[in-house]
């Protein structure tokens, strides 16, 4: 059950593992103790800690290889070829599992599915492919070879014609590619706005990130790892969220991508990290922004000097309010004035002048009205 799943896997990882990955591990196991025991040692650290995410397909070791594939071995060519495609197809749908064995031109008659069946590895319920265990699904697609799930990916993609099917096929067509490419960065993006209308923050960032690997300009790579950073924080990802926002920075450019990843990495780094690494992060990219985007360096210098009222004197930032607000004017929208006097704001309480801090907070409390 749960509460002894949870034991398990607390008594054999020395590091943490964050309850959502916890959580996940037994769900995709059904609690089967020994690969509660033997899949931590299969995946990275940051998987164990949610700063990455889990494989769609987990990592089999070949100690659970042995258990769950000795029945599989023994089957023959055209079964083992459909229980493949079922295992690397997420619909479940009979019709979409026996269209896409066709395509690559193996049997999926009754005698296959009989033989499949038999096995007890695979059940056909109300026109839907049902394995017996979560890991066997893993265990299959894990013995196969890349060239062969990249085969069977490509003709899930074929299979998968319909309109509602436009997300797994881009999927589906991301995991048959073998490197850069803009088509199927571009479907990956589609199939990621789709996912934010409807709330699925996890699943677009996964998808944001695929496309980022799939992407080969350093700027729209950026961009694309940015969206992901942004999804994760949304879902409730804090340190993937940063993990990927770090990983965006790297190859950007332009300035503004720069700021927002930076911006997006101070705030993981002050939710899960350290609250003096974020003003660190926060203060250098306000100066990098300045002189380019005055009024996204003030709303980035606001949560330097809000985050500075939580660290020692040593650890707050050492930015000028005057400078960042020096380029403002009377016709300056009511967010401007807000941010000005926050800046200000700030700034007085962190040097201990209490009574000048009340002016600029109300005023921005009035722009903010």
């Amino acid at each position: 059950d749960d509460h002894a799943a949870q034991a398990l896997l607390a008594a054999r990882v020395a590091d943490d593992v964050a309850p959502a990955v916890s959580s996940r591990l037994i769900r995709l196991t059904g609690g089967n103790p020994l690969a509660l025991v033997e899949l931590p040692t299969a995946l990275s650290p940051g998987q164990l800690a949610g700063t990455e995410p889990l494989p769609a397909n987990l990592p089999i070791t070949e100690g659970l290889q042995r258990a769950f594939l000795d029945r599989y071995r023994r089957l023959g060519a055209d079964t083992r070829s459909l229980l493949l495609v079922a295992a690397a197809d997420g619909s479940t749908r009979l019709g979409v599992v026996q269209e896409a064995t066709t395509h690559l031109g193996s049997a999926s008659g009754p005698a296959v599915f009989d033989e499949a069946e038999d096995s007890g590895l695979l059940r056909v319920v109300d026109g839907h492919v049902e394995f017996r265990h979560p890991l066997v699904r893993s265990a299959i697609y894990q013995a196969s070879t890349s060239s062969g799930r990249r085969r069977v990916h490509r003709a899930l993609a074929e299979a998968l014609s319909a309109p509602d099917d436009v997300e797994r096929r881009a999927w589906h067509l991301a995991e048959a590619a073998t490197g850069p490419d803009a088509d199927v960065a571009a479907s990956l993006d589609d199939a990621a706005e789709r996912a934010l209308r409807r709330g699925g923050y996890e699943a677009a960032s996964s998808a944001f990130e695929r496309a980022a690997e799939l992407t080969g300009s350093d700027d729209a790579r950026a961009r694309r790892l940015l969206a992901a950073a942004t999804s994760a924080w949304f879902g409730g990802e804090p340190g993937r969220a940063g993990a990927l926002a770090a990983g965006g920075r790297r190859p950007a450019i332009e300035p503004v991508v720069r700021a927002d990843l930076d911006r997006l990495q101070g705030r993981a780094e002050f939710h899960v990290g350290s609250v003096p690494a974020a003003i660190r992060v926060w203060t250098q990219a306000t100066r990098d922004i300045a002189a380019v985007d005055p009024a996204r360096a003030r709303e980035i210098a606001v949560m330097a000097f809000a985050a500075s009222t939580f660290a020692a004197p040593p650890d707050r930032t050492d930015l000028d309010p005057a400078e960042l607000s020096a380029q403002l004017d009377l016709r300056a929208s009511a967010r401007e004035r807000c941010l000005t006097g926050l800046l200000i704001g700030f700034h007085h309480l962190l040097n201990g002048r209490l009574a000048l801090a009340t002016a600029p907070f109300r005023a921005a409390f009035d722009a903010a009205q």
